[in-house]
């Protein structure tokens, strides 16, 4: 059965190797250390009175103390609450009211967020970074060197799902089902001990933990951490000399934000194996990392199912949206409104089986009867099967729009709207309209030093595609809101598009 001893393992076969960098500060913490420092957690947290089942929120940034309170849950069959940053104070207490954790630990500069969380039952608070209570901690019994308390099929995580409306559902992961999505993931991008990744994605999710995160840490590679993501910051990490990168992970509007920087030498990056996912990959947005010599390897994923559900390496001229097939320890099917699988190449919801797949949601089991059936997640995404097996994403469900009475799916007009030369970050969402019932509605990042017009972006749409799903409204912004992944935030956009 799978446990959590790999760090232990590691710090054994290689101890001065090291096992997570900062990229801010450049401290490398090695697996002997990480070892060491994660049995004291554990034993802190225990005698701080945190028992099997118990559950411990964490609000921090990417930092290796988050990566230490994680496993330290795990040692002792705790439940660690990853905490969303980005939420309000409001929010946060929320979610604090619905998991009742024993204890919170936080990022000193989060402080706020961590006291929301803690104060509906007056858990205990304990921090890191500006303060040294975290290190306080390791003093308080001795370590505990041995392995999980919990069974690998008792909850370890609590991921609380993004962008949702009503109350938020907590989506509770096993010891075994993240390993089985840290093998998916480690196998589709061939992670190896050898191997040196820069992370970014934020650790509240289940890409951030584990599309590079906790893969690199289990083949006893190195984890290179940036607290947060900077576009220019990390392309500047991955040029230099730093490190000898082999791996990088992003959303595709990650990328685009990228790309749209023009003073940068792309040339001078080195070859990567590069994880994308979050949305389906505009053409031009792949051939372009395609060209600098990456490899790039699309991933499809969602944090009921783990983080890497389908993955391969993209290929010249691959049909758009397409993924590859199911990763090893993962089961796809696509159905119909009837409930039958299609027919390959045919448009369904993808439905996901396998041993990632989540326990359940936290004390909602009727959320969890809706969107599990006989071991089937229903994932509410629109996609296709080929006939070779692959999977082709074209968009969420609640994002399609109906525009005179023709389904319009926001990823097809965003991956043309991207290949204009002027467009860096483009999301479109669909809004009322009295005449058509739903138009779209595309915001737009133009790239550092080009213009464009809306009628001009919407003469570049005519001809390319159906003129029901040319963008009626375009409007231009500095920036877009992004969440912990680096994902657009369309329920913000639909939100200032209705104001």
């Amino acid at each position: 059965m799978p446990t959590m001893t790999w760090i232990d393992d590691n710090a054994g076969l290689r101890p001065d190797h090291p096992a997570i960098v900062s990229a801010e500060t450049g401290v490398a913490t090695t697996y002997r250390q990480l070892a060491q420092r994660i049995a004291r957690a554990a034993g802190g947290l225990r005698a701080r009175g945190v028992e099997p089942g118990d559950r411990v929120g964490i609000v921090g940034l990417n930092t290796v103390e988050y990566f230490e309170a994680l496993y330290a849950c795990a040692r002792i069959g705790a439940i660690a609450v990853p905490i969303n940053y980005r939420l309000s104070p409001r929010e946060v207490a929320a979610l604090g009211a619905d998991c009742s954790p024993a204890l919170v630990l936080a990022d000193t500069e989060l402080s706020d967020l961590a006291e929301a969380m803690a104060e509906p039952g007056s858990a205990p608070l304990i921090t890191w970074g500006g303060s040294r209570e975290w290190d306080h901690l390791f003093a308080c019994a001795p370590p505990l060197t041995h392995p999980p308390a919990a069974s690998p099929d008792e909850p370890w995580l609590i991921i609380y799902t993004s962008g949702t409306t009503g109350r938020p559902k907590g989506v509770v992961h096993s010891v075994a089902t993240m390993t089985a999505d840290i093998e998916n993931s480690a196998i589709a991008s061939r992670i190896d001990a050898d191997s040196t990744g820069l992370g970014f994605l934020a650790p509240f999710h289940v890409a951030g933990l584990n599309v590079h995160g906790n893969p690199l840490l289990r083949a006893g590679g190195t984890l290179v951490l940036m607290a947060r993501f900077d576009a220019r910051r990390a392309l500047e990490l991955l040029a230099s000399d730093r490190f000898d990168f082999t791996h990088f992970s992003a959303p595709s509007a990650a990328l685009q934000m990228m790309t749209a920087i023009t003073d940068v030498d792309f040339a001078a990056l080195p070859p990567l194996i590069t994880t994308v996912g979050g949305s389906p990959i505009p053409d031009d947005l792949l051939a372009a990392w395609q060209d600098v010599g990456w490899t790039m390897v699309p991933v499809y994923g969602a944090t009921e199912a783990g983080s890497s559900v389908a993955s391969g390496i993209a290929r010249q001229g691959q049909a758009p949206g397409l993924v590859g097939p199911a990763t090893i320890n993962t089961r796809l099917r696509v159905v119909n409104a009837a409930g039958q699988d299609c027919a390959p190449d045919e448009l369904g919801e993808v439905w996901i089986g396998g041993d990632s797949l989540m326990l359940r949601y936290w004390q909602q089991p009727e959320a969890t009867a809706t969107a599990v059936s006989d071991g089937w997640y229903r994932s509410g995404d629109i996609g296709a099967l080929n006939h070779a097996g692959e999977l082709r994403i074209v968009d969420r469900m609640k994002d399609m729009f109906i525009s005179g009475a023709e389904n319009v799916y926001p990823a097809e007009v965003e991956s043309l709207l991207f290949e204009h030369p002027a467009v860096g970050v483009v999301a479109v969402v669909g809004v009322p309209d009295e005449r058509w019932g739903e138009v779209g509605m595309a915001f737009v990042v133009l790239k550092d030093g080009h213009d464009a017009t809306a009628e001009e972006l919407r003469a570049w749409c005519d001809g390319r595609i159906a003129r029901y799903k040319i963008p009626a409204h375009i409007r231009f912004m500095p920036d877009l809101p992004r969440g912990g992944s680096g994902k657009v935030l369309k329920s913000e956009l639909m939100a200032a598009a209705r104001a």
